[in-house]
C-alpha cells in the first residue's frame, strides 16, 4: 500500500534529505511549497512527487533523475522542476515505465544538446496542463514509446521541443509550441502522429510515419510542414503560414487547408480539396497533384503553377486569384484541369519541350 510522507521542515513532517535517504516503492512525497535540491541523480523507485502549493512555482525541486530497468514508474505533479543534470529524466534502453507530469513547470539548462527527458527504452509519457520552459523532449532511435501531450505549452526553445526516433504513438492536443520544429528526425522512424488543435512552428516527417492533424496551426514562415521518405500526412481544416514541402514517396491528403505554397519533388503525390495556395505549386521529377475545388494565387512574376521532369497536375473546380496567372511547363510536364472561376481574362502559358497543358472553363495563351 502506497505510503503518505509528508516532507517540510514543521513538526511531525518529514525532512527531504530523510526521505529520499530510502525510498519505498510508491511512496507519495507530499512536498510543502519551498525549494528541494538534490546533488546527486536520484534512482525514481517508483515515485510520486506532489506539491501542495497553490501553484506549481510554489514548490521547486532542482534535481535530475534516472528510471532503472526495475522502475515501473515516475510521477510529478504541480511542481517545478529544474534541469541540474543533463538530462532532467534519464530512461535508458532497458526501461520500460510509465513518466507522468501532470501541472507542472518544467525548466530545462537552455542547452540544446540537453534534452529534460531522453528515452531510449520503452516508455509511456504523459504530459498534461504543463509548461516546459527552454526544456525539450527527445525520444531516440531504437525507443518503443506512446506520447500523450495535452493543454500543454513548449515556450522559449530555440531548438527543437520534441524529437522522435524510433516506433511508436504521438497524440498532441489543445497545446502550444514556440521556436524550433516538431521532428520526427530520422530515417528509420515509425511514428503514429494526431494533431488535435496544436499550435506549432512546423513540423518535420520522415521514415515510415503518418500524421493526422486537425485544425492545427503552422506558424513558422518559410516553411510549415516539410514530409519525405514513405510518409503520408492526412490535415483538415488546418493553417499554414508556410509552404508544405513533400519529398520522397510521401502523400499528402488535405481538405480545406490554407498554405502559402506547395512543392513536391520525386515521387510525392499531393491530394487537396478546398482550401487555398497563396503562392502557387511548384512540381518536378514524377510528382503528382490532385486539385478540387482548391483556390490558387500567385504574386509578382511568379507561376499560378510550375512543372518539370514528368510532373502531373490534375484538377477540377479551380478559382484562380490574384495579379499573377501564369502556368510555366517544361519536359514533359503536364496539367489538365477545369477553371471554375478567375479573376483575369486569360492564362498565360509558358510551355517548352513536350509539356502540356489543357484547361476548361478559362481562356489561355501561349508566350
Amino acid at each position: 500500500m502506497a505510503r503518505l510522507v509528508k516532507v517540510g521542515t514543521a513538526s511531525g513532517e518529514t525532512a527531504w534529505n530523510e526521505a529520499l535517504a530510502d525510498p519505498k516503492i510508491d511512496d507519495v512525497l507530499l512536498l510543502e511549497p519551498g525549494f528541494y535540491r538534490l546533488d546527486q541523480p536520484l534512482d525514481l523507485v517508483d515515485l510520486t512527487f506532489k506539491g501542495l502549493g497553490a501553484s506549481p512555482e510554489d514548490t521547486v525541486i532542482y534535481a535530475n533523475f534516472k528510471m532503472t530497468a526495475s522502475t515501473r514508474y515516475g510521477t510529478f505533479e504541480n511542481v517545478h522542476l529544474m534541469q541540474a543534470g543533463e538530462p532532467l529524466v534519464r530512461l535508458p534502453s532497458s526501461s520500460n515505465a510509465y513518466l507522468t507530469f501532470r501541472h507542472c513547470l518544467v525548466e530545462g539548462n537552455g542547452k540544446a544538446s540537453a534534452p529534460a527527458i531522453d528515452a531510449a527504452g520503452q516508455v509511456n509519457l504523459e504530459i498534461y496542463s504543463s509548461i516546459f520552459r527552454q526544456a525539450s523532449v527527445s525520444l531516440q532511435a531504437g525507443s518503443d514509446f506512446s506520447l500523450e501531450i495535452a493543454d500543454s505549452e513548449f515556450a522559449g526553445a530555440a531548438y527543437t521541443p520534441i524529437s522522435l526516433s524510433g516506433s511508436g504513438t504521438a497524440s498532441i492536443n489543445t497545446s502550444r509550441f514556440a521556436g524550433g520544429p516538431v521532428m520526427v528526425k530520422d530515417e528509420t522512424a515509425q511514428v503514429e502522429m494526431e494533431l488535435n488543435k496544436v499550435t506549432l512552428p512546423l513540423l518535420y516527417l520522415q521514415g515510415t510515419s503518418s500524421l493526422n492533424a486537425v485544425e492545427a496551426n503552422f506558424t513558422n514562415d518559410t516553411y510549415g510542414l516539410r514530409v519525405q521518405d514513405t510518409c503520408y500526412a492526412n490535415l483538415l481544416n488546418c493553417s499554414l503560414q508556410g509552404a508544405v514541402s513533400l519529398a520522397g514517396v510521401s502523400l499528402l491528403v488535405a481538405q480545406n487547408v490554407v498554405m502559402d505554397k506547395l512543392t513536391l519533388q520525386d515521387r510525392a503525390n499531393a491530394i487537396l480539396a478546398g482550401g487555398a495556395i497563396r503562392r502557387g505549386i511548384a512540381l518536378r521529377d514524377v510528382s503528382l497533384a490532385d486539385l478540387n475545388k482548391v483556390k490558387l494565387a500567385a504574386s509578382g512574376e511568379a507561376a499560378l503553377v510550375e512543372m518539370s521532369g514528368s510532373a502531373a497536375v490534375t484538377g477540377k473546380d479551380l478559382v484562380f486569384q490574384g495579379p499573377s496567372h501564369r502556368i510555366a511547363a517544361r519536359d514533359q510536364a503536364a496539367m489538365e484541369a477545369g477553371v471554375l472561376a478567375s479573376s483575369q481574362r486569360e492564362i498565360e502559358l509558358a510551355l517548352t519541350g513536350e509539356a502540356q497543358v489543357e484547361l476548361e472553363g478559362v481562356k489561355s495563351r501561349l508566350v
